[in-house]
């Protein structure tokens, strides 16, 4: 068969559960992702339990985006429909031991006997090796033997995969159990039908009796293999399930990228509503200001303008009052008797008349602010990051003296925005089975550890738990800082040999 054609056989198979399409039943009906990749209902719908809305092809890596329907609203591939359905037509065999018996209609084959050499229906098969004499024949199915034999493309499902019903052992299925097909023993030419469990290999009878393999541990042949297989099964099981765990991680990790993207976009628009509030806040406090300012301006404008009419209408009156004065003074006595009492009237309503000489208002409004630099910083800093705080950096031991270790690291990068450290925790690896145990807590970034019996010394602020055993040979240590969301990461940790002499070889593991 040509590569051509093989390629064009494969593709009327769903690539992950190698079932051939059909429209027979609806889990079997291929459909189209993104990527024009096509596979059957069922298994893009066990993937949308898995991964999500978003889709990965197992064959191309490429994402697609499901429908608001989810799979079933993706399109239908009915040209591989329509060609898994001609092909199944041509491809029908029919048993010919129903074609003997007159059976209408005849049944397809869906057996082979390999020892028989003869394609069965399910029926006749049982019909003919329920007999004794053929009950030990190797029956297995056309589709497989065909697969064996390289004369069809065709897949069937993994043969080491779970049996249907469901239970937790796999099928088990001997393939030469017929004696005849088993090789000989090259010494004694008998079919090599035993297996030495000590030696690992095949013998015969004689080998077992008076040859290398006397008194060994023996097994038939049979035996032996299903306790291969079976021990095989198990581990595929376990491998399965270690598998199957990871599978459902991927769908918590892709649920958890999803949620992460979902989440930036929220936590954005909280950002830009806040900073939007905090605007319009500021932009109304700044117009109520302004307003105020206005009215007590106009208020002092309105009082000062009125002093200065005052004013003018008084020095307008004493100015008119003195020209009146100088007129009459260079009249003669009898007609200056005739004015005078006018005259000196006038004057007295004038001088009569007060007006404050000095400004009535103060001109000189003013307006109160915070300190410019610390308002903005406020403004900057006013929302806080909810997440816990930066690993702590470059951790370093050495040995000071004799039996002191000193370890030492550097806080986490300062970010504004998130909480401020407010103590550390280190840890070593002098626990059951080198697991790490506390040995500090507390602010300080420095810590001078005794060797002989791991107290930390000369810090008030420490607050160990827990006294830990004599180190020796090769310590870790490893820092986390912790704010009032909760506890960083590990950092990188830092190994420091201590040998009895007090000699060391620092080593940094990244």
């Amino acid at each position: 068969m040509s590569k051509d054609a093989v390629t064009a056989r494969r593709d009327l198979y769903c690539l992950i559960c190698f079932t051939k399409f059909t429209s027979k039943r609806p889990e079997f009906i291929p459909r189209n992702l993104n990527c024009a990749h096509s596979y059957c209902t069922g298994c893009l719908l066990k993937l949308e339990e898995y991964q999500g809305d978003v889709l990965e092809c197992p064959r191309c890596k490429v994402r697609s985006l499901l429908p608001l329907n989810g799979v079933l609203g993706l399109q239908k591939n009915y040209d591989l429909l329509m060609a898994a359905m001609e092909t199944n037509e041509a491809e029908q065999e029919l048993c010919n031991f129903c074609i003997r018996k007159l059976v209408y209609p005849p049944r397809t084959v869906t057996l082979n006997c390999r020892d028989c050499g003869v394609l069965f229906c399910g029926l006749c098969s049982d019909e003919i090796h329920k007999q004794v004499e053929f009950r030990t024949h190797n029956i297995c199915l056309a589709i497989a033997e065909n697969d064996i034999n390289g004369n069809d493309v065709k897949p069937g499902r993994p043969r080491s995969a779970l049996p249907r019903n469901g239970s937790g052992r796999p099928a088990l299925r001997r393939y030469n159990s017929s004696l005849d097909a088993l090789p000989e023993c090259e010494e004694h030419s008998e079919k090599l039908k035993l297996y030495c469990s000590e030696c690992k290999m095949v013998c015969c009878t004689f080998c077992q009796i008076e040859g290398r393999h006397k008194n060994h541990k023996i097994l038939h042949i049979h035996e032996a293999e299903d306790l291969d297989k079976r021990s095989l099964c198990r581990l595929q099981q376990k491998v399965d399930e270690y598998g199957e765990k990871y599978i459902k991680s991927r769908s918590d990790v892709q649920k958890a990228i999803e949620e992460t993207k979902r989440n930036d976009v929220k936590v954005q628009d909280i950002v830009r509503r806040y900073f939007r509030e905090l605007r319009m806040a500021i932009e109304h406090g700044e117009k109520i200001i302004l307003e105020e300012a206005g009215k007590r301006n106009k208020a002092t404008l309105r009082s000062l303008n009125e002093q200065l009419s005052s004013m003018i209408d008084i020095s307008s009156r004493a100015k008119t009052a003195s020209r009146r004065c100088d007129e009459i003074l260079s009249l003669d006595y009898f007609d200056l008797m005739d004015v005078k009492k006018e005259v000196e009237n006038d004057v007295k309503n004038v001088l009569q008349m007060e007006c404050k000489t000095a400004p009535c208002a103060s001109p000189k409004l003013q307006c109160q602010f915070p300190n410019h630099e610390t308002l903005l910083n406020e403004l900057r800093t006013c929302a806080k990051i909810v997440t816990v705080p930066d690993a702590p950096l470059q951790l370093f031991c050495k040995l000071t003296e004799p039996r002191i270790i000193s370890i030492q690291w550097s806080p986490p990068p300062t970010n504004p925005f998130v909480y401020p450290v407010q103590e550390y925790i280190l840890q070593s690896n002098t626990g059951e089975d080198n697991g790490f145990v506390l040995v500090y807590k507390g602010s300080s970034t420095t810590v001078l550890l005794n060797t002989e019996d791991g107290k930390v010394l000369r810090d008030v602020k420490c607050k160990s738990e827990k006294q830990i055993n004599k180190l020796e040979n090769r310590v870790q240590f490893r820092v986390a800082a912790i704010n009032i969301i909760g506890q960083s990461n590990w950092s990188s940790p830092f190994a420091i040999r201590v040998h009895e002499r007090s000699t060391l070889t620092d080593l940094v593991f990244k």
